[in-house]
């Protein structure tokens, strides 16, 4: 696993060392920069086994020696070495550091041309390790994720006043910042939903907006807004009265009402029959063709019993209820417990009155059916789930998406024509009726076009 790092071998007493390494520098990352930097995290989610972080970190003191010679044939496995046994890791170094060991397992690492480039990237990380007054330091002060990175490396660069470090300004011109901003536009839509608010607003194709108002401020502080009146023009043809009454009414095609009945959206036999098929696909397909070949076919009835959003399969790990993360499916017992998101200014009720009301949870366990979660713990392998691991895996450390829900569906059941969007607006409609349209916003994370 290791010798992607530098496409050699490395000694088996680095694997504890280099396996702690990766998992800490992959939790100094956000979500902007683990959208950006997918080789780096699918590298991380093999790489860090836990018996191996766990011996690492027992071993964190321990100095690793290196002969000569060492650096030139394994900089990128030594520098996180040297990052992982430094005092002080400095958070715009670290990110340095995730973007190189990004580009050694990714496509960058696989031509002669490419690796010494990557082994010049390293020496200057090295250096910026063992040297605490270095201009590199200096330089990347402040960055918080890689677009940072490029914005203030451009803004020295602008500016003939400010010196930059000129090693790395080299690495940058070269091939450093049209890397960083290929890695940024491959996947824009993982990138759009990391940099997504962490709360239930109000989506840009609602026919209603909130406009944000200066009441309560300075009266001379706001604009004057002139206001033309044109006179109505009484000779408008029919088809422009039409196109104009439509216009005032226009959402998205996908769009649904919250109100109406879910078999109206797709019948219910229909759910039954797809997800017969998808479990017999699994259980023929799994010794056949393996875990990677089978998996598409669980996510298809898990996608419809936890009403997930297909981009948001690949963030469902095993845990327990007690991990933080957003999506997490229990190991134990048939429960996805995933996180509530409420508007950002929803109401709260006063203190005096929470004697008398129920608490309001920020998680809720969400049931899955029992032999579904028997299949996805076959599909983690014979040694069954791990805490903190993919549930499911091709689909999260693949940086494009093996398989589409909607192909699957169309492969399943041939007369199913409606994608994968369609069964969670049914099961929002189902939540709706049910418990209010409120409910279904909050519990799916989705304003679904309604005022929030």
């Amino acid at each position: 696993m290791f010798s992607l790092l530098d496409h050699t071998a490395v000694p088996s007493s680095w694997s504890a060392p280099l396996a702690a390494a990766v998992s800490e520098l992959s939790s100094t990352l956000g979500e902007v920069d683990r959208a950006i930097l997918r080789p780096f995290a699918a590298f991380a989610a093999r790489a860090t086994e836990q018996s191996l972080v766990a011996e690492g970190r027992a071993q964190r003191t321990r100095q690793i020696r290196v002969a000569a010679g060492t650096h030139d044939q394994h900089p990128v496995a030594i520098t996180l070495i040297r990052w992982r046994q430094s005092e002080k890791q400095f958070p715009a170094i670290s990110k340095l550091l995730a973007v190189l060991v990004s580009a050694a397992v990714g496509d960058e690492g696989k031509s002669p041309t490419g690796r010494n480039r990557i082994g010049a990237l390293a020496s200057i990380i090295r250096g910026a390790l063992n040297d605490g007054d270095s201009p590199l330091r200096v330089l990347l002060a402040g960055t918080n994720s890689i677009p940072d990175l490029i914005r203030v490396v451009d803004a020295h660069l602008a500016s003939p006043d400010q010196g930059l470090h000129r090693t790395f300004e080299g690495v940058w011109k070269s091939w450093l910042r049209d890397t960083l901003t290929r890695w940024m536009l491959a996947h824009p839509g993982r990138l759009r939903k990391a940099m997504a608010p962490m709360a239930l607003v109000p989506s840009l194709d609602s026919p209603f907006l909130p406009v944000l108002s200066t009441s309560g401020a300075d009266g001379d502080d706001d604009h004057e807004v002139e206001n033309i009146l044109i006179e109505p023009d009484e000779s408008a043809s029919p088809l422009v009265q039409f196109c104009r009454a439509k216009a005032t009414t226009l959402v998205r095609a996908s769009q649904i009402d919250l109100y109406q009945p879910p078999d109206t959206l797709v019948p219910e036999a229909m759910l039954f029959d797809l997800c017969r098929a998808a479990a017999t696909s699994f259980d023929q397909q799994l010794p056949l063709l393996g875990k990677d070949a089978a998996e598409e076919f669980l996510a298809i009835p898990f996608a419809l019993a936890s009403a997930l959003r297909e981009i948001d399969l690949s963030d469902v790990t095993w845990g327990s209820a007690d991990d933080e993360n957003g999506l997490i499916l229990a190991i134990s017992e048939p429960t996805l417990h995933r996180s509530l998101l409420r508007p950002p200014h929803a109401a709260r009720p006063p203190e005096e009155l929470s004697h008398w009301l129920e608490p309001s949870p920020d998680r809720v366990a969400w049931p899955i059916p029992p032999s579904l979660h028997d299949r996805l713990t076959k599909l983690a392998g014979p040694s069954g789930p791990l805490r903190g691991n993919p549930v499911f895996p091709a689909r999260s450390t693949s940086p494009v998406a093996p398989y589409r829900l909607t192909n699957t569906i169309k492969k399943l059941l041939p007369a199913a024509h409606f994608g994968s969007a369609i069964p969670r607006s049914a099961v929002a409609a189902h939540i709706a009726q049910s418990l209010g349209p409120e409910v279904a916003q909050v519990l799916l994370a989705d304003t679904f076009s309604m005022s929030a």
